[in-house]
């Protein structure tokens, strides 16, 4: 080997620079770093509800046997039983809720729902029943008679009271739900905006009117008993 060859030296390694990241920084990771943004506060439980299959609430109870949803125009042709369940849900799309009360238009598809039992800001209020409206397009509306031009549309997911004799509409349906059978009720005594309607039972009423009849005949009687004694009198008295 030449002379030129054991005099010559390697040449060192260099390595070669490390790229500098792109993209997000960790914060603190490089000084200067841009700061992450904060994760954006979550939604209200409206909105949470929205969409969602709906399910009975906490403060939900043991249904009425007697409760159910009458048509006002035929309420023997169009009944929903509300006795075997702890809420029921009322839309246009039979598939998605319990109860379709009407395949109109403006009925959503998971309209609304009726729930047994109420928040505890309400049993100070005697409720026994509810409805909540599950975000519809059109509104749900509720009435008391004999206002139910009045009715007023309920706040979406805020339960409203129901009471025997309400009256509850769907959207722009023509259609009118009457409220029936609330805590065991024979339908004869309604809550009407909180207070105690009694309507007059038909038993009563004839009976009242069979007494006062009676009476009327037992006073005609004391006057013809009357009218003879004093004929007996004057017949006495001139013999």
């Amino acid at each position: 080997m030449s002379e030129a060859y054991h005099s010559a030296r390697p040449t060192p390694f260099k390595a070669k620079p490390k790229p500098k990241p792109k993209g997000l920084i960790r914060p603190g990771f490089l000084k200067g770093a841009a700061p992450v943004a904060p994760e954006p506060d979550p939604p209200p439980p409206s909105k949470l509800m929205a969409g969602r299959p709906f399910s009975a609430p906490g403060w939900a109870q043991v249904p009425s046997p007697t409760t159910h949803l009458e048509l006002e125009r035929d309420p023997e042709a169009v009944r929903f039983k509300l006795d075997s369940q702890s809420a029921y849900t009322f839309g246009r799309v039979p598939s998605l809720v319990d109860i379709c009360p009407s395949d109109h238009a403006s009925i959503s598809r998971q309209h609304a729902a009726i729930v047994h039992g109420a928040p505890p800001h309400m049993r100070s209020l005697s409720v026994e029943l509810v409805i909540i409206d599950l975000g519809s397009a059109n509104g749900t509306f509720v009435g008391s008679p004999p206002n139910l031009a009045n009715a007023v549309k309920l706040t979406p997911f805020e339960p409203a009271p129901l009471f025997e004799g309400s009256h509850v509409r769907f959207g722009e349906s023509s259609r009118l739900f009457v409220v029936r059978g609330v805590g065991g009720s024979d339908g004869k005594t309604g809550h009407i905006g909180g207070a105690s309607a009694v309507q007059p039972d038909e038993t009563s009423a004839s009976s009242a009117a069979s007494s006062t009849a009676a009476s009327a005949a037992a006073s005609a009687a004391t006057a013809s008993s009357s009218a003879a004694t004093a004929s007996s009198s004057a017949a006495t008295a001139s013999s």
